[in-house]
């Protein structure tokens, strides 16, 4: 799995619990990934259940507490990543 993929799963599972992000998808705004979640409108409980749902759809689990000390989409998409990583290699 990619970066670009995790990306996707990402921007689509926020666009799912904050409006304000699927309003900025929706517009084809191209949105960096240095962005904050909380400026695309998603506040704590929204990360949870973001973090839940990428994480029930790549079959993975990450510590919500490590989760939540990443704020830039970059740097959920890169821990996402090395945990799916990880994943891959137990199989």
């Amino acid at each position: 799995m990619t970066k670009s993929e995790i990306l996707a799963i990402v921007m689509r599972s926020a666009s799912q619990v904050s409006p304000l992000c699927a309003e900025l998808m929706a517009a084809k705004l191209d949105l960096n990934n240095d962005i904050c979640l909380v400026d695309l409108g998603v506040n704590s409980i929204d990360y949870a259940e973001i973090a839940l749902d990428i994480m029930a759809e790549l079959d993975i689990d990450v510590p919500l507490r490590t989760l939540a000390n990443k704020n830039k989409i970059s740097e959920v998409v890169d821990l996402i990543f090395a945990y799916k990583c990880r994943e891959e290699e137990k199989v």
